[in-house]
C-alpha cells in the first residue's frame, strides 16, 4: 500500500525538485520537503483571496520575475491544476525548473540533466516511473517557443501521464538556512553590515545603535512580504508564512514568539525600528531556536 501511494504522489517531479547535493537517492519524505523549498524560492507574491500577501521572494541569482498567484493557485497546481490563460502561473513552472538545474542556457529543458537529477533525488521504487514520465514528455517543448510555455506544458503533459500526484510541504532546516542566505545576499548590500554583524544577527547579537541593521531588518520583512502599505508588520501574514515554511520543530515556538511580540511595533514610530525591536523581542523569547537571516 505505501509503494502505491508513493506512485500516485510521483507527479512531474522534476520541475518540483532540487539539488541537494546528496550522492544517494532521497527518501520520500526528503523529496517532498525539498519541493516545498522550492515553491518559497519561485512564488515571490501569493496574493490571498482576503488580498493580503505572504510571501514576496524574487532571488536574482535564479529567475527574477514578480508572481501574481493567489495560494489556490499554487496548492492547485501541485494537485494537477492547470490555467492555460495564466501567464503567472506559467513562467512560474520555468522559475521552479531553473532552480532545479534542468534548463538550458537556451531556456529549454535538458532531459539528460533531468535524468540525473531524478537519478539522484527520487527513492529507488519511483525512478522508473519518473524517468519514464518526463521521457514520455521530452518532446512537448518544441511545439512552444515562449520558455515558459515550454516548462508549463510539459508539466501538464506529466500530470495528464500521472495524475492525482501532488503534495503539500515544510521546509528541512537546511533549505530554511539556504532561504535566508538567499535573503541576505539581497538585503545586505543596501546596508554598511560586516559579516561578522550579519551572522551575529543570526545568532541574536542585536546592535541597538546601528541604524543600517535596524533597517537591514525592515528589509528582510519586506522581502518576506510581512509588511503592509503603512511599513508595520502584519501578523496575519507573519503567521501565514510561518506556517507556509517553517520545519514543524520550529512552527509553534514561532507562532508563539510572534504573538507575544506582535504590539512591541506600537512603541516605535520608525519602520526600521518596528522591525528591529520587534526582533529583538522574539529573540528574547526563544534564543536557542532564534535565527534571522
Amino acid at each position: 500500500m505505501r509503494r502505491k501511494h508513493f506512485e500516485w504522489q510521483i507527479g512531474f517531479v522534476f520541475f518540483f525538485s532540487v539539488i541537494s547535493g546528496l550522492f544517494c537517492a532521497m527518501t520520500m519524505k526528503q523529496l517532498e520537503k525539498s519541493m516545498d523549498a522550492m515553491r518559497g524560492f519561485c512564488a515571490p507574491k501569493f496574493k490571498l483571496s482576503k488580498g493580503y500577501t505572504i510571501l514576496k521572494f524574487v532571488s536574482k541569482f535564479f529567475f527574477e520575475i514578480p508572481f501574481f498567484l493567489e495560494l489556490d493557485e499554487l496548492d492547485g497546481l501541485r494537485k494537477g491544476v492547470f490555467v492555460d490563460e495564466n501567464k503567472d502561473l506559467k513562467c512560474y513552472t520555468l522559475c521552479i525548473a531553473q532552480m532545479a538545474g534542468t534548463i538550458t542556457k537556451k531556456n529549454e529543458i535538458n532531459l539528460e540533466k533531468t535524468i540525473k537529477q531524478l537519478e539522484a533525488m527520487v527513492p529507488p521504487d519511483l525512478k522508473d516511473l519518473a524517468i519514464e514520465t518526463v521521457t514520455a514528455c521530452k518532446d512537448v517543448q518544441k511545439q512552444y517557443k515562449d520558455p515558459c510555455d515550454k516548462t508549463y506544458y510539459s508539466a501538464k503533459c506529466g500530470y495528464e501521464r500521472q495524475p492525482d500526484k501532488f503534495i503539500v510541504f515544510h521546509m528541512t532546516m537546511k533549505q530554511l538556512e539556504k532561504s535566508m542566505d538567499m535573503m541576505r545576499s539581497s538585503c545586505a548590500p543596501k546596508f554598511k553590515l560586516s559579516q561578522d554583524e550579519l551572522d551575529g544577527l543570526r545568532k541574536g547579537v542585536f546592535n541597538d545603535d546601528s541604524k543600517d541593521m535596524r533597517c537591514y531588518t525592515f528589509c528582510i520583512g519586506q522581502m518576506a512580504g510581512t509588511i503592509t502599505k503603512k511599513n508595520e508588520i502584519s501578523l496575519e501574514k507573519t503567521l501565514k508564512q510561518l506556517d507556509v515554511l517553517l520545519p514543524p520543530e520550529l512552527k509553534q515556538d514561532a507562532i508563539e514568539g510572534a504573538h507575544a511580540c506582535k504590539d512591541v511595533q506600537k512603541q516605535h514610530k520608525d519602520p526600521c525600528d518596528k522591525t528591529y525591536y520587534t526582533a529583538k523581542c522574539a529573540y528574547a523569547k526563544y534564543p536557542d531556536k532564534f535565527m534571522f537571516p
